[in-house]
């Protein structure tokens, strides 16, 4: 659960609003989806990033980052987390799982020792994938 209060409520209301509005800019726009496997991508107020440290050896977990700016093109400190999943004979249509919305500061994409926020993506990719 997020804690706040006063100003820093208020900032938390403005980013979770902006990350809600991603989600469903995201849902609704075919093209914009495309770009959610386009490490590097910058449009919209969004960049995306492939988890590149997860993807490789030992781990090939295809989990990805968005990182967003508000309308004043500040960034916000959140980062959602997802994951592909490709049509496959169990799923007849490509799917993105929202892992989790995350603060910056509670991860480091190329660390080996990860925190307990961080274990349950991986548990969550690892469950679903």
């Amino acid at each position: 659960m997020l804690k706040a209060s006063g100003n820093r409520r208020r900032k938390l209301k403005i980013f979770l609003a902006r990350v809600l509005a991603v989600i469903e800019q995201v849902k609704a726009d075919p093209e914009l989806q495309d770009k959610l496997l386009d490490h590097g991508w910058i449009g919209n107020g969004i960049s995306i990033s492939k988890w590149l440290h997860q993807y490789g050896k030992p781990y090939f977990r295809d989990l990805w980052r968005i990182k967003m700016w508000d309308k004043r093109g500040t960034l916000i400190p959140y980062r959602i987390i997802y994951a592909f999943q490709p049509i496959s004979r169990s799923n007849s249509t490509q799917t993105f799982h929202v892992l989790a919305l995350i603060h910056r500061k509670d991860i480091d994409y190329d660390n080996e020792k990860y925190s307990a926020r961080v274990d349950r993506i991986f548990r969550d990719y690892d469950s679903i994938i």
